[in-house]
């Protein structure tokens, strides 16, 4: 009998799937999951069904966990490119082969064989490209217990030593999973040890930089305005909230991320929302007009116009391609 949640730590998944009643079935590179409806909004979440895939000595999938150590094994799977989906849980990602560009609340990544992402829930990822031999080790988790957490995307490249090391907790998480009976409080310390251990390493590498001191404040600044474009960009489309917040006037602002970035406050403000609207437009069952209202715009017509000049296609044409 598999033993309970026990109090302390974090559950290393969530039961979404028992609040929703027949799932839509999508399915990921690495991981299989379902669409869980929220509040009108469908976000990825694993799927507790897991009669797509077959369980091996290298994926111990059960009705509780979806951990997959072989993701070949696992079953080739598909994302869509170029289609931004909303996390539910966590993920923790182990690049073990192959190549892939990952979109991830607003920043790009690329990642290959020795690359580890940690990314929290709720984030907002969009594959841009995935290579035929694209190989990862994941689980997913919902939350984390602080200091241990990842509460931003974080991606690392690994010295050969520490990326087999994060080599050595997943083996040790498989063998707990594949006992007949095994203990969620071992599965959350081990977690718990592993994201430990890569803060350790994140911190070794902050200390051995010797950075310049105007690169360091303008990319400062450039990382605090993209997490609050991540989390207002929905909201507040004005220049002037997030100087306010970042204590910069709105031309400094400007200026600082023109001058990083080589793209304006409002592209990046922009980019967010169009994100935000396609999330909506695919992946929920709200209407034009209520994903205008959900975005803060006074006429859904002026949305329609925002989002044929971003993309080059209407919200109909968009939500029916």
């Amino acid at each position: 009998m598999m033993q309970r949640y026990g109090d302390g730590g974090a559950k290393l998944l969530p039961n979404f799937l028992a609040k929703c009643a027949n799932p839509i079935v999508f399915q990921n590179t690495f991981i299989n999951f379902a669409i869980v409806m929220s509040n009108n909004i469908k976000k990825i979440s694993v799927k507790k069904d897991f009669s797509l895939l077959s369980p091996s000595k290298d994926n111990v999938i059960t009705p509780d966990f979806l951990f997959v150590t072989d993701s070949d094994k696992a079953g080739r799977m598909f994302v869509q490119t170029f289609q931004p989906y909303q996390l539910s849980e966590g993920r923790f990602i182990r690049v073990i082969g192959g190549k892939a560009r990952l979109l991830a609340n607003l920043k790009m990544y690329d990642l290959y064989f020795g690359t580890v992402v940690c990314l929290p829930p709720a984030a907002i990822i969009e594959y841009q490209s995935i290579s035929d031999y694209f190989k990862i080790q994941a689980f997913s988790y919902d939350t984390m217990p602080q200091p241990f957490g990842f509460d931003k995307v974080t991606v690392l490249r690994l010295r050969e030593t520490d990326f087999v090391r994060t080599g050595d907790y997943i083996n040790l998480m498989k063998k707990v999973l594949g006992k007949d009976t095994y203990s969620i409080r071992t599965l959350q310390l081990l977690q718990t040890a592993l994201f430990n251990d890569l803060h350790h390493i994140q911190d070794i590498e902050i200390q051995d930089k010797t950075p310049d001191l105007k690169s360091t404040r303008a990319e400062d600044v450039f990382n605090r305005f993209i997490d609050l474009v991540t989390e207002f960009g929905s909201q507040h489309r004005r220049i002037d909230f997030y100087a306010d917040k970042l204590f910069l006037s709105p031309n400094r602002l400007s200026t600082v991320i023109k001058n990083y970035s080589g793209q304006t406050v409002m592209d990046w403000i922009n980019r967010q929302t169009i994100l935000q609207a396609k999330i909506l437009l695919k992946h929920s069952d709200l209407m034009v007009y209520e994903i205008a209202n959900r975005l803060h715009f006074q006429e859904s017509t002026a949305f329609v116009r925002f989002f044929k000049n971003q993309t080059g296609m209407t919200p109909k044409d968009y939500q029916g391609n």
